[in-house]
């Protein structure tokens, strides 16, 4: 199905879903689904509202079950790719997560986020370096060129790498274009440890 066709299977999805949705009442929410799903079986849209109010109250596997009968019928709804990826993330299966990071880039390579959470993932696997070798190269095809040394900051911390930690920190508060105070506070807090 296309996205066209998304949009208007959108629309029969009554407002006060969308309202339970929108107000995170997840068990409101949940209900309707249910209800909707019964009534207009052929409407799978509403399987995303369905997952992440799964999502939410943290129950991952139903969660990637509806994402993926979405991604299923609306290949092209790649948005969805992340929230799977969050739930592997989630459930601390990190090779399934980065997988799924790598099917939303070969969609869209700006969002500084998905490359973080891609190398994050190989760092928490204990593969440091293809995480920062991964984050140098995001920093290649990004636009927000300040996320990508902060994450590379904290992994340099957490290594106990203090000067290439600060040096990074520093890059991304440089680079920021909009909130300084996160990179500050880093470096602050860097400095004030180790003094």
């Amino acid at each position: 199905m296309t996205l066209l066709e998304l949009e208007k299977h959108f629309e029969d999805i009554p407002q006060q879903t969308r309202d339970f949705f929108t107000n995170k009442e997840d068990e409101l929410c949940l209900t309707l689904c249910e209800q909707f799903i019964k009534q207009y079986p052929n409407n799978q849209s509403i399987l995303i509202y369905k997952g992440i109010c799964l999502q939410r109250q943290e129950l991952f596997r139903e969660a990637i079950k509806c994402f993926n009968t979405v991604i299923r019928l609306y290949p092209d709804f790649y948005i969805v790719l992340r929230f799977k990826a969050e739930c592997y993330f989630k459930l601390k299966e990190y090779p399934l997560a980065r997988n799924v990071y790598k099917e939303v880039l070969r969609y869209s390579t700006d969002n500084a986020e998905d490359w973080c959470y891609s190398a994050i993932c190989f760092f928490l696997e204990d593969r440091k370096s293809f995480a920062i070798a991964l984050l140098d190269y995001a920093q290649t095809v990004v636009s927000d060129k300040s996320t990508i040394p902060l994450i590379k900051g904290i992994m340099y911390e957490h290594e106990g790498q203090i000067d290439d930690a600060l040096v990074s920190y520093m890059e991304s508060q440089i680079l920021s274009s909009k909130d300084k105070k996160v990179a500050g506070e880093k470096i602050y807090n860097l400095l004030r440890n180790n003094e």
